[in-house]
């Protein structure tokens, strides 16, 4: 795959926006805690959508490495990435979801519900994880060119 460092470069970063986003939780134990410090909430707001952008440049760049059909919508690249293998149907399902939530993030952000935003922080930062360890394991199975 030609554009193997530029993934390992995306995945290090996305490593370090999640490793900082988890640094936030001790500091946000509840919702009254997010809702009272609108400095925490801009942070994990702009953390998620960093989180989330750095996931769909991952599998935009092992798509276009693949040599396979391009994507349309952020949404189809978790879809893509799930038919040809490289992560599984559950992670697959919930990075659309992230897509979509990245979109209401940036685009819907005066109609947001500020629960939403900390729910998602609160529960699916393990997505990321996931999502870490299931491109690592394709990338292993892969030659570098």
């Amino acid at each position: 795959m030609a554009n193997q460092q530029i993934i390992l470069s995306l995945l290090s970063q996305l490593r370090d926006y999640l490793s900082k986003m988890k640094s936030l939780e001790p500091q946000v134990t509840s919702w009254k805690t997010f809702e009272k410090d609108w400095e925490k909430e801009w942070q994990i707001d702009r953390g998620l959508q960093l989180l989330i952008e750095c996931s769909i440049d991952i599998g935009k760049e092992i798509i276009t490495g693949l040599e396979i059909k391009k994507p349309t919508t952020y949404q189809e690249v978790f879809i893509i990435l799930r038919q040809t293998g490289v992560v599984s149907e559950d992670t697959s399902k919930k990075m659309q979801d992230l897509a979509v939530f990245r979109n209401e993030l940036v685009h819907d952000y005066l109609y947001l519900d500020r629960e939403k935003i900390y729910n998602v922080f609160k529960n699916d930062l393990k997505y990321f994880e996931r999502y870490l360890l299931e491109i690592g394991g394709f990338l292993k199975k892969i030659k570098p060119c």
